[in-house]
């Protein structure tokens, strides 16, 4: 029995003695082997936020292109660029002398048409005349009155008035020119109210709905940023660029063009005081598990580094939001530079 148990003793310290040499061998090696430069940072307790970004354009929510429904020729302009003119305001006028000579025609006919059934009802009160007669002036005072109307009507179209209070953007005729229904002869808009349309990804369609919150802000004013809601969203896919249309309003505008550029920053994601890492030092295994480098100090600005598997939250704008790990601390230490190359229990320098 104590031959065995001696035989047992011997055995595990041999086994031991092995194992304890290889150690040391792995660790001379180690130490032995040239250092990576690496550069690390303490990893940080912070406030994440993810944003859905896109560009969007400014549209004048009351824009007119004017053109008189009857053409002519311009006889006045009543309005320059840049005049600002409120509803109903008379913009061009056209030669209408052809037809106020017409009407004017009209006019007397319709004066002598009206005598002639005054007489014809006259007539049929005492007995006399024919029933025909009488029909026939009512007619005729009918048919002149048409007439009128319908060449009042052609003079009124002839001219071009603005349909809502706005600012004369452009001018396409001048006086003595010919117009058209064809060709407009006036750009009108109203930028007192805009509204903002962006193009989305289809991959946020479930992350927007009407009443999301929005951040606005414009290139060419760099200190303005509005915060706003969606109002509606599009109610189909483009296929050229698989996006969706979102879309808002700007109300009492007095310093925003239409078709200006802006920037729409929507936050899909916000996680206060989340463990955040510099997404450069996420590394990939051949099973494509992300993991890490992080350094242990082991003497003068030398470092272990340790393999630590991570799981991955969401990225933006170079951080990325890692889930809690046990083996991750506020003071843990993590190569963010340099871990290419380098494997775990290496020993590293830093910059």
């Amino acid at each position: 029995m104590n031959t065995k148990y001696i035989s047992r003793i011997s055995t595990l310290v041999f086994i031991y003695i092995i194992l304890f040499s290889c150690k040391q061998a792995e660790e001379k090696k180690a130490e032995t082997k040239p250092m990576s430069l690496v550069k690390i940072k303490k990893i940080e307790r912070k406030d994440f936020r993810h944003e859905i970004t896109a560009q969007g354009d400014l549209k004048c929510k009351k824009e007119a292109f004017l053109n008189p429904e009857i053409g002519g020729l311009v006889s006045t302009i009543h309005v320059k660029e840049g005049d600002r003119v409120s509803s109903g305001q008379l913009l061009i006028s056209i030669d209408t002398e052809l037809l106020s000579l017409g009407l004017n025609e009209l006019e007397t006919q319709l004066e002598f048409a009206k005598f002639m059934l005054n007489k014809q009802t006259e007539l049929k009160e005492k007995g006399l005349g024919t029933e025909m007669e009488y029909e026939t002036a009512i007619n005729q005072v009918a048919t002149l009155n048409a007439k009128k109307r319908s060449i009042a009507a052609q003079i009124k179209k002839s001219s071009i008035t603005a349909p809502f209070t706005g600012v004369i953007n452009k001018i396409n005729t001048e006086k003595g020119q010919m117009i058209g229904p064809q060709v407009p002869a006036i750009h009108l808009i109203n930028n007192f109210e805009m509204d903002l349309i962006a193009s989305v990804s289809e991959k946020h369609l479930k992350k927007i709905n009407p009443g999301t919150k929005m951040r606005v802000s414009f290139p060419n004013f760099s200190d303005t940023i509005l915060n706003l809601e969606v109002e509606k969203t599009g109610e189909n896919i483009h296929a050229t660029n698989r996006t969706f249309d979102i879309k808002t309003s700007i109300k009492n505008n007095s310093i925003f063009l239409s078709n200006m550029l802006a920037e729409v920053s929507i936050t899909d994601l916000f996680v206060p005081n989340g463990l955040v890492i510099p997404s450069n030092s996420i590394m990939k295994s051949p099973n494509n598990v992300d993991f890490i480098f992080i350094a242990v100090k082991k003497g003068n600005k030398k470092y272990s580094v340790k393999e630590v598997k991570i799981e991955v939250i969401e990225k933006y704008n170079g951080e990325t939001l890692i889930k809690e790990n046990s083996e991750i601390t506020n003071q843990s230490m993590i190569v963010v530079e340099g871990a290419r190359g380098i494997s775990s229990k290496d020993i590293v320098r830093i910059d």
